[in-house]
């Protein structure tokens, strides 16, 4: 009794910081919990993979071969909910660290331990949406709504509110994956209704930050420019707390949301705090939170002719980028996005000043960006017009026009396939560049049109995406 104790003790330890946003101190607590448990887990990336393997081949038993499972030991049905719990938690602190290996691990395990006893019905739900959130990185879409519907039945039996805002919140995350983003807002809307009902702060935060994510994404740009909207909402909830990592995601999602809709003054308002913020407190910043800072930095930096800072900013936003593997969640898009966008208009107005043969270093951004964004669009449907839309500019300002049009073309067609509006915008923006042999079937927008669409996302500078070469 004593000894599960002090698992539980380190474990409401590591949950308590995750919740704070001190994501390195929680994963430590919950490592030290297993460790306790008897559960060590691996240190390297290769080792979470090989574990996670494990973990599958015993998911797929219990899917298909029930009958050779072994009942857990009534003594140790206490020891396995609480391992199943502490590992469900532990999933996230993956996700936030852009680790798909040890995400999968953790969602495999946590699944696994949870269905050993079925008798922690929320552990097993959360970890049935977990699970779906992770098989959605892979990707295999199909299966990860196999495991929603999984827990959603689980989460129906039970009927607790908790319960159910964390299923429409993974609900909502699971349907931007696949471009269903009348699903992702309902669902995050939802999530939302019912942390405020419930008084969960954490949770409405972190249903508010996917809600607004998704439209950073997908073109549904949110006011920054009546009070109290909604990105200060946030930073002000985590600022009431004292949660850095909460306060980063209302500032980044401000300023990038702001520099989207060309209100550069708001934009440098919000980023001289936010750099006052990440330089007082870097710790309360994730991988994805620091790459939507330093893009933010360097683009309105590149709109101000300081070379100096947008370089600063570019190189760390590289050195964030190089650290990453395969991305845990759609939720990097838009940063990743930010940085190949900034890296491209450096580098191009540094070759226009000083020549072709004077920025390797800056070329070489623009290509490790660029592949970066590409691994997103080898998973989710919905970077691929975005990246087809940096590579036509990549080709565009290395004098290959008509490379640049059969980019812009497929960007086109996936970008109207996933209602992915702010593409589309910025798609027949850029195509305005070519000449009208090349443009005659790209099936564009009339003038008129673009200018109607650009009011309606709240775009005031279409200009800005009119020709990046001007920057």
């Amino acid at each position: 009794i004593e000894h599960l104790k002090r698992v539980r003790w380190k474990g409401m330890s590591g949950a308590a910081r995750l919740a704070l946003g001190r994501l390195k101190e929680s994963e430590q607590d919950f490592r030290a919990a297993l460790s306790l448990l008897g559960i060590d887990l691996p240190n390297s990336k290769a080792g979470f993979l090989l574990r996670a393997v494990g973990q599958i081949m015993i998911q797929i038993r219990h899917r298909y071969f029930p009958s050779f499972d072994k009942p857990v030991a009534a003594q140790d049905i206490a020891k396995t909910h609480l391992a199943a719990r502490i590992m469900e938690r532990h999933f996230l602190v993956f996700y936030f660290l852009q680790n798909i290996e040890g995400l999968l691990f953790a969602s495999f395990a946590a699944t696994n331990l949870a269905e050993a006893t079925a008798d922690d019905t929320e552990t097993l739900s959360r970890s049935y949406t977990n699970l779906s959130s992770a098989l959605g990185g892979i990707p295999l879409f199909r299966l990860s709504s196999s495991y929603l519907q999984r827990a959603k039945n689980v989460a129906a039996v039970i009927d607790e509110s908790g319960t159910w805002a964390w299923y429409y919140l993974s609900g909502g995350v699971a349907k931007a994956a696949i471009g269903d983003w009348v699903g992702h807002d309902k669902a995050t809307l939802k999530s939302q209704e019912m942390a405020i009902a419930q008084g969960d702060r954490r949770r409405w935060e972190e249903s508010a930050a996917v809600y607004c994510i998704g439209g950073l994404t997908h073109g549904n740009f949110l006011s920054t420019i009546e009070p109290s909207h909604i990105y200060q909402q946030i930073h002000a909830s985590g600022f009431s707390r004292g949660v850095y990592q909460v306060q980063s995601w209302g500032y980044c999602m401000w300023a990038m949301s702001s520099i989207m809709q060309g209100h550069y003054d708001i934009a440098q308002k919000v980023a001289v705090k936010l750099e006052k913020l990440y330089l007082e407190h870097p710790q309360g910043f994730d991988p994805v939170n620091v790459l939507e800072a330093s893009t933010s930095f360097a683009l309105l930096a590149i709109r101000d002719q300081d070379r100096c800072r947008a370089i600063q900013y570019l190189e760390l936003g590289a050195s964030v980028v190089e650290q990453w593997g395969r991305p845990t969640t759609w939720r990097s898009i838009p940063c990743c996005y930010a940085q190949a966008e900034a890296a491209l208009r450096f580098w191009y107005r540094e070759k226009e000043l000083h020549g072709a043969n004077c920025a390797p270093r800056f070329e070489a951004w623009v290509k490790l960006s660029l592949k970066n964004l590409r691994a997103h669009a080898s998973i989710y449907g919905i970077a691929v017009s975005r990246h087809e839309l940096l590579k036509g500019w990549y080709q565009l300002m290395s004098g290959r026009p008509k490379k640049a049009a059969s980019h812009w073309r497929k960007g086109l067609k996936f970008a109207a396939n996933f209602n992915m509006r702010f593409d589309l915008l910025a798609l027949n923006l850029a195509a305005t560049n070519l000449d009208q042999k090349l443009r005659k079937n790209l099936m564009l927008m009339s003038s008129s049109q673009l200018a109607e669409f650009a009011k309606e996302l709240n775009v005031t500078d279409p200009n800005w995406f009119r020709d990046w070469r001007l920057s």
